[in-house]
């Protein structure tokens, strides 16, 4: 037979070890919720870097297709401004030749209506 206060050390021991055990569990319990915390926390913070990163690119990338048009706008107003030259150099070319008809014309006419006179 076990004596009695063997006994009542043992038992003690025993609700030690199960005192050590819920202390054990309630640390990884503990140890569980910061992890699960810290994993939403970085989480979160991949999400916000990830809409930050995107929230650039698509302005990068506004600004590049803005800078294209812009480019693109200026070398189509360059070229306007290009026809627009030409076409009044020619115009006036046109003018100049039209001038010197209309003074070859208005001479004839006049020779015309003067010779008749004189006959």
């Amino acid at each position: 037979m076990v004596p009695e206060n063997d006994y009542a050390q043992g038992q003690l021991y025993d609700e030690q070890a199960l005192q050590d055990v819920v202390q054990m569990e309630r640390k990884a319990q503990e140890i569980i919720r910061d992890s699960e915390q810290r994993g939403r926390q970085i989480v979160a913070d991949a999400r916000a870097k990830r809409d930050r990163m995107l929230a650039e690119a698509r302005e990068q990338a506004e600004r590049r297709q803005s800078a294209r048009q812009s480019a693109e706008e200026r070398e189509i107003a360059e070229k306007v401004a290009s026809i627009a030259d030409e076409v009044g150099r020619d115009a006036k070319a046109w003018l100049a030749q039209a001038q010197v008809s209309l003074d070859d014309a208005v001479s004839y006419v006049l020779r015309l209506v003067t010779m008749g006179d004189v006959e």
